[in-house]
């Protein structure tokens, strides 16, 4: 994983906290997906699941924030600083996607 992350022409801090990240004994991982109830498909019971997801990292250097963002119909996963402000918006962002979006507080499921 290092020799692809230096061909990534990381420096040395963002190779420092992405090694730190993917290492499982020396990070703690949260993660986050969106689903809406009563717009899915039958088979899955109408709910849907969103298609991106939002992860928190803990690591010793600190928190990371792990979104995932479709731009040009490629996926990326862009990481920030783990601050609240940071979170809040990547979790507001990944709510706004589901068909219910801004009024995902309101919907209601008709059964």
């Amino acid at each position: 994983m290092r020799s692809y992350l230096l061909s990534q022409r990381l420096d040395v801090d963002q190779l420092q906290m992405v090694t730190m990240a993917a290492d499982p004994t020396r990070s703690a991982h949260a993660t986050l997906v969106a689903l809406q109830a009563g717009v899915g498909p039958e088979k899955s019971a109408r709910i849907l699941v969103g298609d991106s997801t939002v992860a928190i990292v803990d690591t010793a250097a600190g928190r990371i924030c792990v979104e995932s963002v479709t731009s040009g119909q490629r996926r990326y996963q862009v990481l920030s600083p783990g601050s609240r402000s940071d979170i809040g918006g990547a979790v507001q962002r990944l709510i706004r996607r589901l068909p219910a979006g801004d009024e995902w507080y309101s919907y209601r499921r008709v059964v």
